[in-house]
């Protein structure tokens, strides 16, 4: 958030690389945001249950690849 608000993320510039930073920089937040959220649900759905009941942890494994899915990018 900081980069947003000190980059001068000059667009109209020639031969300037302000347009493809403004988009790096938001793909980064975009991408950080859904992984703290997969890791959020993460821990929510690991928490539920208990050892010998184990069907509130069903969606996990949904969880999990999502997860990995978001780290191999």
């Amino acid at each position: 958030m900081v980069l947003l608000a000190v980059t001068d993320f000059d667009t109209d510039a020639d031969g300037g690389c302000g347009a493809e930073l403004l988009r790096n920089t938001l793909g980064f937040l975009v991408t950080l945001c859904v992984t703290v959220m997969l890791e959020a649900a993460v821990a929510f759905v690991s928490s539920r249950g208990s050892i010998s009941d184990e069907r509130p942890r069903s969606a996990m494994s949904y969880l999990l690849y999502a997860r990995l899915g978001m780290s191999s990018r």
